[in-house]
């Protein structure tokens, strides 16, 4: 039998999180269904990163809070 994660598509993922815990937390949650990511840990690196290369998902755990792009 196949496992699930077998069947994904691989994935070029950039995670956006300021706090480092919740960036451990986050990418153990992405290695657990097989896939990893490249971090940002603000808009600004996440601006730099994509016009570096292209990712299919642009994961952001800062809510509204985005202190280096004045909020929303």
């Amino acid at each position: 039998m196949v496992k699930e994660t077998e069947q994904l598509k691989p994935l070029r993922i950039l995670l956006t999180e300021g706090k480092p815990l919740n960036q451990k937390v986050a990418l153990r949650i992405l290695t657990k269904l097989g896939y990893g990511a490249d971090i940002a840990a603000n808009c600004l690196e996440v601006l730099q990163d994509r016009d570096r290369q292209p990712y299919d998902v642009v994961l952001m755990g800062m809510g509204i809070r985005m202190p280096d792009r004045d909020g929303l």
